[in-house]
C-alpha cells in the first residue's frame, strides 16, 4: 500500500473509491472487494461513491499489484477486502 498523502475524513463525508475491473485486477479479486464494499456502505451507512475503472495500468507498469484501488488519494495495491474494511474503518 503506498499513501500519496493523508486520507482525511469526517463522519459526514463521502469517501471516493475507484477500483479497477480490469481482466488482471478482476480475475485477482476486484469482485471480492466490490462485495466487500457495498456490505461495508449498507451495515454502516458510509456515504462512498464507487467508480469503476477499466484499468489504471499499474499492474502492467509495476509488476503485479493486483488488485489496485484508490481510496481518495491513497493507492491500495494488491488490496484485499480485509485491507480495504481495514482502510475504511480507520477513516469512518
Amino acid at each position: 500500500m503506498s499513501t500519496d498523502s493523508k486520507i482525511n475524513n469526517t463522519k459526514n463525508d463521502t469517501i471516493n473509491i475507484c477500483i479497477c475491473i480490469g481482466q488482471i485486477c478482476n480475475s485477482s479479486g476486484s469482485k471480492e472487494i466490490l462485495k466487500e464494499i457495498r456490505k461495508i456502505k449498507e451495515k454502516h451507512h458510509v456515504k462512498i461513491d464507487l467508480t469503476l475503472q477499466n484499468c489504471f495500468s499499474r499492474c502492467e507498469n509495476e509488476n503485479g499489484l493486483c488488485p489496485t484501488l484508490k481510496i481518495r488519494n491513497l493507492w491500495v495495491d494488491n488490496a484485499t477486502p480485509a485491507k480495504v474494511r481495514d482502510i475504511l474503518t480507520q477513516i469512518t
